[in-house]
């Protein structure tokens, strides 16, 4: 199960004319990924740039039956990285693909272009996966633990650059979740 929290942008609308099941939606909402690589998707390591990521939604339409649009939004990168991701998601299926990928994983995922022109990447994504359902149950077990505290752990290891990354945020709520504190690490 995916659960995310999504940030709604500021000047979103819901308009209600009569029957509250029949109200017009305008919003768009994005998860945002702090540090996604760039080399994950080209597969090149010359491309090992560390990009702001917003995974973005765009609702429109009837509330009930809302047309919704992925899009992947790179807000603090320049405008040639900006052109390099979007060539490397050229088909809608692609792009569809990265959104999961950076919902889900926090990550880009290698090109299917690419892939399939070289080795699988079958076993990364099963072991990002993986990566991605311990580090969700793990989560999950110590939130129990404390009342109103949340726990993130994000945990990724690159082979390739015999690295690994762990990334804690806890959030904590107070006054019935009118305040939340966050702090990631």
């Amino acid at each position: 199960v995916i659960n995310k929290k999504l940030t709604i942008e500021p000047g979103g609308t819901i308009m209600w004319s009569g029957d509250p099941l029949d109200a017009t939606v305008d919003i768009v909402a994005y998860f945002r990924v702090n540090r996604a690589s760039i080399s994950d998707l080209t597969g090149n390591v010359e491309d090992d740039e560390n990009v702001v990521v917003d995974d973005r939604v765009t609702m429109t339409g009837r509330l009930m039956s809302p047309e919704i649009k992925y899009d992947i939004h790179l807000p603090e990168a320049d405008e040639t990285t900006r052109l390099k991701v979007n060539s490397m998601m050229a088909t809608s299926e692609e792009k569809s693909r990265q959104f999961l990928s950076i919902l889900i994983n926090q990550t880009f995922m290698l090109n299917q272009d690419i892939s399939s022109r070289g080795s699988s990447s079958y076993s990364a994504a099963a072991g990002a996966n993986l990566n991605e359902l311990v580090s969700n149950q793990l989560s999950n077990w110590l939130s129990k633990i404390i009342n109103d505290l949340d726990v993130d752990l994000n945990y990724r290891s690159n082979r390739e650059m015999n690295s690994d990354e762990v990334q804690v945020a806890l959030s904590y709520q107070l006054f019935d979740d009118k305040l939340t504190i966050n702090r990631t690490r």
